[in-house]
C-alpha cells in the first residue's frame, strides 16, 4: 500500500513472482522489479530502490530519495478484507483454503 507525505491512500497492489525456485539475490531483484513496475505512474522506473547484502542474507527495500511517498505492508488481517481489487472494510467472503499473507 502506498501513501503521500499527507497519508492520503495513493495505490495497492501486489506482485507475482510466478512458480520459481530463487537464489536471495534474483529475488530480491525480481521483487524490485515487479514493485517499480507497479509504481511507474508515479514516477518514470517506479518508486523503490534496493541493496542486498550477501553477507548478512539481507535486502532492504525504500523509497527513492526526494520522493514523498510511504510503503506499509498490509498484515494478515488487512489482506483478508482484499476482495476484488479492492479494499473491503466491511463483511467479506474469505476463502480460509486460500489465503493471502506477507508472511
Amino acid at each position: 500500500m502506498v501513501f503521500d507525505n499527507t497519508d492520503t491512500f495513493v495505490k495497492n497492489f501486489r506482485v507475482y513472482l510466478g512458480n520459481k525456485i530463487y537464489f536471495a539475490e534474483q529475488l530480491a531483484y525480481d521483487m524490485n522489479e515487479g514493485m517499480n513496475s507497479n509504481t511507474e505512474d508515479l514516477t518514470a522506473g517506479g518508486i523503490f530502490v534496493y541493496s542486498y547484502s550477501s553477507a548478512t542474507r539481507t535486502v532492504e527495500f525504500k523509497i527513492k530519495d526526494g520522493l514523498n511517498y510511504k510503503l506499509k505492508i498490509p498484515t494478515d488481517t488487512e489482506l483478508k478484507n482484499y476482495v476484488n481489487n479492492t479494499w473491503n472494510t466491511t463483511q467479506s467472503n474469505y476463502d480460509s483454503s486460500n489465503p493471502l499473507s506477507i508472511n
